[in-house]
């Protein structure tokens, strides 16, 4: 029995570290087998604050967190199972706001009771209550008190009888636990527990918040705790701390054509414009492609095409240099009167050029699916470039192919001056069937200098054919 436990052990050991120094692919399925409980509690809370997980912060993965995490996923671009790149951002952001809003841990003096709070939001409001907590704007209130049982009954009581919910309140009770949450008709969202100790006190816990603080009261609620915890530190040495700090040198290299034994490609004619949806790959017209055996990018580095074709005729190609920023896909359904369009000169390849353009309602015999058009025609060396809105998210893409005649009713009419653009829905779609990892503006906001030269020409590649 001693030897197989030591074995056990030592397979252990050998597997925890094995997943310490395995190197992550930004595309492959998320494992949260790989996380140690703590690790899986940091997760959840982050989660929380994503509105996609109502638990307890129990360090356990079940059904419920791998559901919230699946919702997340979807929510950043994709269906299906979440990827190790979405759950890196996710825990970017989480300890973004960590250190931003202060989270600590807070325990009943003389009572083994805690929870998590954003202190740095928080001061003492005393009008309200001794040991009140409030933020700035009021939008979100933590009090803790003790009470007896008839006090207790009498308060629970009122609670529920003011929800207004469309749903029924939140009503748990067992023999030491009493939980009550409501949505009052002003929006305000409070949550009630009363826990009994074994002195048979009753010790409250009473969170009231208001948009946008109802995530953060969410964890709060999520935290409480029986017992001491730990705070929202990252678990240092395991799987997520190597995730959000190592991410660079952990990288494995994606599987890409490899050059020929004399270095890159001979660079030949430009046959379009592209852009990055993520470190690796860059979307296209599969227009550019045409009779090209081999895309490759300025520095004559080759690319691989991952897919192409589908309703929109749309290419992914993976690129060996790998940029530290990409763009962002607008989720709005409405085409803007105008947009930026974002490509390089066609005689200087190196200079961005970006310039507006103007979108045109098309007569429905000249509508194709879920395709806009522009006025106007473009060059060759525009297929695949990226249209932006004033936010600088993705909102089209040139598919660089301007019609010159059409029959309707016998007669020929010349619409030359159109050139059609595949709308985000229909990118998504098909970045989603490749299986291609993109972003949208959901819940992230592009940077500040999304729109700059500088930072469209690192999210912007000119494509040219290789010889």
């Amino acid at each position: 029995m001693r030897r197989v436990l030591i074995c056990w052990m030592v397979c252990f050991i050998i597997g925890l570290g094995g997943a310490a120094q395995a190197q992550f692919r930004p595309g492959d399925t998320f494992d949260p087998d790989l996380l140690t409980r703590d690790e899986v509690r940091y997760l959840q809370a982050a989660l929380v604050l994503e509105s996609s997980y109502r638990g307890r912060l129990d360090g356990s993965w079940g059904r419920g967190s791998q559901a919230a995490l699946d919702a997340y996923a979807e929510v950043v671009g994709h269906s299906g199972p979440a990827r190790v790149s979405d759950v890196r951002r996710l825990l970017l952001r989480f300890r973004r706001e960590v250190q931003s809003a202060g989270w600590v841990v807070q325990s009943v003096p003389g009572r083994r009771m805690s929870h998590v709070l954003p202190g740095g939001l928080l001061v003492e409001d005393r009008q309200i209550a001794v040991g009140a907590l409030t933020s700035a704007k009021g939008d979100l209130v933590v009090r803790s008190f003790e009470l007896d049982e008839a006090r207790s009954q009498s308060i629970h009581t009122r609670l529920a009888g003011s929800h207004i919910g469309g749903d029924a309140p939140v009503q748990v009770r067992r023999t030491n636990v009493w939980a009550t949450g409501v949505e009052t008709i002003d929006g305000t969202q409070a949550y009630l527990r009363s826990d009994r100790g074994g002195d048979g006190t009753i010790v409250a816990r009473y969170v009231q918040s208001v948009a946008p603080m109802t995530a953060r009261a969410a964890l709060i609620i999520s935290s409480l705790n029986r017992g001491p915890q730990a705070g929202l530190e990252v678990p240092r040495g395991g799987y997520i701390d190597a995730l959000m700090n190592d991410w660079e040198r952990r990288q494995a290299p994606p599987p890409v054509v490899a050059p020929p034994a004399g270095g890159p490609l001979a660079v030949g004619p430009r046959i379009g414009t592209g852009f990055f949806v993520n470190n690796t790959d860059i979307v296209t017209s599969n227009a550019a492609l045409d009779r090209c055996a081999q895309p490759v990018l300025r520095s004559g580095a080759p690319l691989a095409v991952v897919a192409k074709g589908g309703p929109a005729n749309l290419a992914v190609l993976q690129s060996p240099e790998r940029r530290s920023a990409w763009f962002i896909f607008g989720t709005s359904s409405n085409m803007p009167r105008e947009a930026l369009v974002s490509s390089f000169s066609s005689r200087d390849h190196a200079t961005q050029d970006v310039r507006k353009a103007a979108f045109q309602g098309l007569p429905r015999y000249l509508r194709r699916e879920d395709q806009a058009g522009l006025r106007g025609t473009f060059g060759r060396h525009m297929r695949g470039a990226p249209l932006l809105g004033d936010r600088g998210t993705v909102i089209a893409l040139v598919m660089g192919e301007a019609s010159s005649r059409v029959n309707v009713g016998g007669f020929r009419l010349d619409v030359g001056d159109i050139t059609y653009v595949a709308k985000t829905g229909a990118i998504r779609a098909f970045l989603a069937g490749a299986g291609v990892m993109h972003q949208t503006d959901a819940r992230f906001t592009p940077e500040g200098d999304a729109l700059t030269a500088e930072a469209l020409q690192a999210r912007t590649a000119a494509l040219f054919c290789g010889q």
